[in-house]
C-alpha cells in the first residue's frame, strides 16, 4: 500500500515538473537532533501564480558530514 501511495506522488510530482515553465531546484546537507547527517532536494515552481515547493528526496547520509558526500548525493540523485 505505502509502494503505491509513493509511486503515485512520484509521478504527480513528474507531472508537475514537466509542465512547469521555470523549475528551480536546491540541495542541502543537515544534521537532524540526534546529529545523523540528512541531505534532502527541494524542487520549487511558479503555477497559476502560486509558488510550489516539492520535496524530491530525502536520504540519510550515513558517511559523515562534509562537502565531498553533498556533492556523491548530488550526483546520484534519481527520482525513480
Amino acid at each position: 500500500m505505502v509502494e503505491h501511495i509513493d509511486h503515485e506522488v512520484r509521478e504527480t510530482i513528474k507531472v508537475i515538473i514537466q509542465n512547469a515553465k521555470f523549475v528551480s531546484l536546491t540541495c542541502d546537507e543537515v544534521a537532524s537532533m540526534d546529529n545523523a547527517s540528512w541531505a534532502s532536494v527541494h524542487g520549487y515552481i511558479v503555477q497559476d501564480w502560486c509558488h510550489i515547493t516539492l520535496l524530491l528526496n530525502l536520504q540519510h547520509v550515513g558517511f559523515g558530514s562534509r562537502v565531498n558526500n553533498l556533492s556523491f548525493f548530488i550526483m546520484n540523485f534519481s527520482m525513480t
